[in-house]
């Protein structure tokens, strides 16, 4: 059974971040509340042996915290904003993505989050 340690209940979701240790022992992968086994999914042979979650309130609680909310960047956006953070090199507009071959694109829409260039594979 693994063990939840961390006080997290009067904290944001986007200023929740967790740190994962699995068994047997794996290499560096995201965890999140919601998540702990972050992009391996469920049906894993690994098994949580422990989940720290912490609130870093120096972390913005939403996109309205970041200068713009395009910087608003997180580890997952769903079910909930988790371990957050503003990108101050995020695009803030596709004027921002200027090579032919960059694509601009944002995780949210109204308002647009996590904004980033994409580069098209050729």
């Amino acid at each position: 059974m693994p063990v939840y340690t961390g006080d997290v209940e009067a904290c944001s979701s986007a200023q929740r971040v967790c740190s994962c240790t699995y068994q047997p022992p794996l290499g560096y992968t995201t965890c999140t509340f919601d998540h702990p086994f972050g992009y391996l999914g469920e049906s894993t042979t690994y098994q949580l042996a422990t989940m720290d979650c912490q609130c870093d309130e120096a972390r913005p609680a939403g996109p309205e915290d970041c200068a713009y909310t395009e910087q608003f960047t997180c580890t997952e956006y769903t079910p909930e904003y988790e371990a957050c953070f503003c990108d101050l090199n995020a695009p803030i507009t596709s004027d921002d993505c200027p090579r032919p071959d960059r694509f601009y694109q944002c995780n949210g829409l109204d308002p647009d989050i996590g904004c980033y260039c994409i580069t098209r594979i050729k």
